[in-house]
């Protein structure tokens, strides 16, 4: 049957052969079932919404339909009604069949309007009915109710909330009602995605997330799957995040997700996020990239993140050269217009040693150019991060299981504790704290909090950015006093 698939181009012709499949389920080729078993269920749920041509809903469903009504099962002859119907049972069919293989204990509750039942005599409520029919929602309604009610959240994060509900669907099989999604289900969605593959959807294009898995597992180079801290800290956070939320809206009688992680590597007994050591940072800022004439987004990204700690994707990237200013007697980027987030809306100071590589000339630069973007060739979110995981850091053998670019971030936040900068000023500048309400507690001698975070921020100390910092000023001052050419200027750091 796979052979017979794969060799017919027709789309009626493949979808007769899944209503083989979909006829004796139980006795299907392994392979084949997950290979199909997401192609069917998306032609499935074509026909239930009316969205599939006529003549592939009839050579899929139409069998049944001329059986069942040669039987005298259906109390109506109007195919146009019948293969909806049928089609939403076969998706109940096909999600018991793949529950069953992938071992559960218990088949999920049929949710066909026509294989609906009965109400019971009464008797002790569940805690799924006593919420009554009436908050009975799928998991495809949840998003966008979640999103409504928190209409402050960030683009970014409105988006990852989407992707981390289709990709728990797609692993399901199905758009499930919140009160049918159990412990095991979570449970196992976690341990898939362990095995599946990071940019799935592009590398695998068309696949649901266990055709990935699998088709991945078939190469003889698999592709990386997805780094525990990313299934914890995003796919698995943002789905008990929108089903806690689900729960405290009544709309299911618990979480199943709270708590459920990946177990991650800890580094030595602690679950400390890494941090670049300063052998590695020698190497990043005594590279070819930091010796070039000329700086532009990517020296500045990966400078600004360091020196900020800012997050580079969802603040960085959007920030602009006119939100650079002095407060207080202190130079400052302000983060308020890049971010929706309140406690991430925010002033931080700049770092003495940004100030002295150069940056503020960048910013002038900067505002001469009508987006006056501080980082105008970081066009996506993934451009510059992609670039700085997957080449720049592995090209200097930096790059570890651990670290990334978010690790600058980090990165500053354990080097200001390290000098001793006090926690509500690192709060502050981490974006960890709402500088509009916490703020007023943390005064300096001019009567603003700039003072004090500034002089937090300037307590972790690089001598890698230092060093780089002292040749970039001392070749201005020859450059602009002897016309030096960059070689000499290249001689001057190596042997600096």
């Amino acid at each position: 049957m796979l052979a017979r698939w794969r060799a017919n181009s027709s789309n009626v012709k493949k979808t007769a052969i899944l209503a083989e499949q979909l006829s004796a389920l139980p006795s299907q080729n392994e392979e084949f079932f997950k290979l199909s078993a997401g192609v069917l269920a998306n032609k499935l749920r074509a026909v239930a919404n009316g969205s599939l041509p006529d003549d592939e809903a009839e050579a899929l469903l139409g069998y049944a339909i001329d059986e069942d009504l040669q039987s005298q099962h259906m109390t109506t002859q109007d195919r146009s009604a019948l293969l909806p119907a049928l089609a939403e049972v076969r998706l109940d069919t096909l999600q018991i069949e793949a529950s069953r293989r992938s071992g559960q204990a218990h088949d999920p509750e049929p949710r066909a309007a026509i294989l609906a039942t009965a109400p019971e005599e009464a008797g002790p409520a569940s805690p799924t009915k006593a919420m009554g029919a009436r908050n009975r929602i799928r998991l495809s309604g949840l998003v966008e109710r979640f999103e409504k009610e928190n209409d402050d959240l960030a683009a970014r994060t409105v988006r990852e909330h989407s992707v981390a509900i289709r990709m728990f669907s797609e692993f399901l099989g199905g758009d499930f009602y919140l009160d049918q999604i159990t412990d095991d289900h979570v449970i196992a969605y976690k341990n898939a995605l362990v095995e599946l593959p990071s940019s799935y959807t592009k590398r695998f294009k068309g696949a649901t997330l266990p055709q990935a898995i699998e088709l991945n597992k078939a190469l003889a180079r698999p592709y990386a799957p997805l780094d525990k801290k990313t299934i914890n800290d995003k796919w698995l956070m943002h789905l008990s995040t929108i089903l806690g939320w689900a729960v405290r809206q009544k709309f299911m009688p618990a979480n199943p997700a709270q708590g459920v992680k990946v177990k991650a590597k800890k580094v030595d007994g602690d679950t400390t996020r890494a941090i670049f050591t300063p052998d590695q940072l020698a190497k990043i800022f005594e590279s070819d990239l930091f010796s070039e004439p000329t700086w532009g987004t990517r020296q500045w990204a990966i400078l600004l993140t360091l020196l900020t700690a800012a997050r580079p994707s969802s603040e960085l990237r959007l920030a602009t050269a006119d939100r650079v200013y002095k407060e207080n007697g202190h130079w400052v980027i302000d983060l308020n217009t890049a971010t929706k987030n309140r406690r991430s809306k925010r002033l931080v100071p700049l770092h003495d040693d940004l100030i002295n590589l150069g940056f503020l000339k960048h910013v002038e630069a900067a505002n001469r150019r009508s987006d006056k973007r501080l980082l105008p060739d970081w066009v996506t979110d993934d451009n510059i991060n992609r670039w700085i995981n997957r080449t720049f850091l592995p090209g200097l053998g930096v790059k570890t299981e651990d670290n990334d670019f978010y690790t600058f971030r980090h990165t500053m936040k354990a080097t200001m504790t390290r000098g001793g900068a006090p926690e509500a000023a690192m709060r502050l500048i981490m974006g960890h704290e709402d500088q509009s309400s916490a703020g007023r507690y943390l005064i300096d001698q001019t009567g603003s909090m700039i003072g004090q975070m500034h002089d937090a921020i300037n307590r972790a100390h690089f001598p890698a950015v230092r060093c780089n910092a002292r040749v970039r000023t001392a070749e201005a001052t020859l450059g602009q006093s002897f016309n030096i050419n960059r070689h000499a200027a290249s001689l001057f750091r190596k042997y600096r």
